[in-house]
């Protein structure tokens, strides 16, 4: 998918590729979105994710501090070669500092599927990666007393997404909307995760395009791929966040000429 985007039809089915007009499938764009194919794509039948307009309209900066201090750890434990120039030093550290965050999605990416895999099916995690999963486990064994959806997409005809987890927990029998995040944790921190606003956005924009959710619980279950255990974290501003969406929604949609047709002149 071109730079991470994620677009879903209007039917909430992922849209991955689309038929380009020379007969050859790849990755769906802005464009594609806009003004649609000829015989193969209706105009706006296809929506952006929340990340994709969340990261379509600048980086976080809590992330941009995260990626200079990644960099900067990486220049402190790799110093310059004998007769290495400044230039190649710089292009070394760059590419070490990708590798390092490319391992670092990996192994999240393989945490969170084995837990959403688990969920499923309650198909254990290999011997690797249980003592990463199992504190997940463990905690959503303890707190949730019904799993309503699992990995479930769907549309607005703004937006789409897929959530994560649909349960009830136990605390009240309350309906909860989950998404689940993996992070690299610090012992200089005593392994507490960093937080992004980005992350309630994301949860509030799911909750608003299903009515029943508006009441839901929101939360982040945060799994430490670095050291074992878990946070949970449950965002309560809702209002604040749902601003920070609206505003950021409408800022993508201008930048992008895709403002909704029922307000086009």
């Amino acid at each position: 998918m071109k730079d991470g985007q994620h677009w879903y039809r209007l039917d909430g089915t992922p849209c991955y590729e689309i038929e380009g007009a020379n007969g050859k499938a790849r990755s769906p764009t802005v464009r594609d979105a806009r003004e649609g194919i000829k015989g193969k794509l209706a105009p706006r039948s296809i929506v952006p994710s929340v990340t994709t307009v969340s990261k379509g309209i600048g980086m976080p900066r809590q992330l941009a501090n995260w990626l200079v201090r990644n960099a900067l750890e990486c220049a402190a434990t790799n110093p310059p070669q004998p007769g290495e120039t400044a230039d190649d030093y710089v292009v070394r550290i760059a590419a070490d500092a990708a590798r390092t965050r490319g391992a670092a999605a990996e192994l999240g990416t393989r945490v969170h599927d084995a837990i959403e895999r688990w969920l499923h099916g309650r198909i254990t995690p290999g011997a690797d990666l249980m003592p990463l999963v199992e504190p997940a486990m463990v905690w959503l064994s303890a707190n949730v007393v019904a799993v309503l959806a699992v990995e479930r997409s769907f549309a607005t005809p703004r937006y789409g997404g897929k959530l994560d987890l649909l349960c009830r927990l136990k605390d009240g029998d309350r309906l909860a909307l989950i998404d689940l995040k993996t992070q690299g944790t610090s012992a200089r921190y005593d392994h507490k995760p960093r937080i992004y606003d980005e992350w309630g956005i994301q949860l509030v924009a799911y909750a608003e395009a299903m009515d029943p959710l508006r009441r839901a619980v929101l939360g982040n279950l945060i799994v430490s791929t670095t050291e074992p255990g878990v946070t949970w974290h449950v965002w309560d501003d809702r209002a604040r966040l749902l601003r920070m969406w609206t505003y950021a929604l409408s800022y993508w949609e201008e930048m992008h000429n895709m403002t909704p047709v029922e307000s086009e002149e």
